[in-house]
């Protein structure tokens, strides 16, 4: 089944917390790493959530975009996640695989994610090609996978868009990246993230 893929931009103060105090770094709502004070005194989700389905599809469609001499990707590969807990160096009470981006990373992730425009990614759209790769999408009953559809195009660019956004707006402010791909019984849900 897939699962979310949590996007959480972070100044590098908020990262250090987590890093030293995991379970006061996560505390519902005042969390740095999840929410962020808004202009009214209260908190806002500060990470961009998407379906697993989705962000694989979007690394097949971009394959490998790069900035001279460095591969920029905007999720790691599997192979190379590691435990949440051991990516923060402390036990959390979330599960699941994680990635941290330096803000260099993050900068490098927005430049060449900026580079696939919207026109450039519905041209790389192919269902059959993510048929054959052995991609598909989460059912819309949400306990099935089915194969991508060419209707499904418009949401897919939605979410890249969105994505681009969240990296552009996180290296304008010269924020890292936690990545989290969920695989525990914490989600998106019960951290009233949706």
């Amino acid at each position: 089944m897939s699962a979310n893929c949590l996007f959480f931009a972070l100044p590098q103060s908020a990262w250090e917390q987590l890093q030293r105090e995991p379970q006061a770094g996560l505390e519902i709502p005042t969390s740095p790493v999840l929410y962020e004070e808004d202009e009214e005194g209260g908190y806002s989700f500060r990470g961009l959530t998407l379906q697993e389905d989705v962000v694989d599809a979007l690394r097949f469609l971009l394959g490998e975009v790069e900035e001279p001499g460095a591969v920029v990707p905007f999720v790691a590969t599997l192979a190379s996640a590691r435990p949440i807990d051991e990516a923060v160096g402390q036990p959390t009470p979330l599960e699941g695989q994680a990635w941290y981006l330096s803000p260099d990373e993050v900068r490098r992730a927005a430049v060449g994610l900026a580079r696939v425009t919207a026109q450039e990614l519905a041209s790389r759209f192919n269902a059959a090609e993510l048929e054959d790769s052995g991609l598909a999408k989460l059912a819309e009953e949400l306990d099935a996978l089915e194969p991508w559809r060419e209707e499904d195009l418009p949401s897919l660019q939605q979410s890249y868009a969105e994505l681009v956004e969240y990296f552009q707006r996180a290296a304008e402010r010269r924020e890292g990246m936690l990545v989290l791909l969920e695989d525990g019984p914490v989600s998106a849900l019960d951290l009233d993230m949706e």
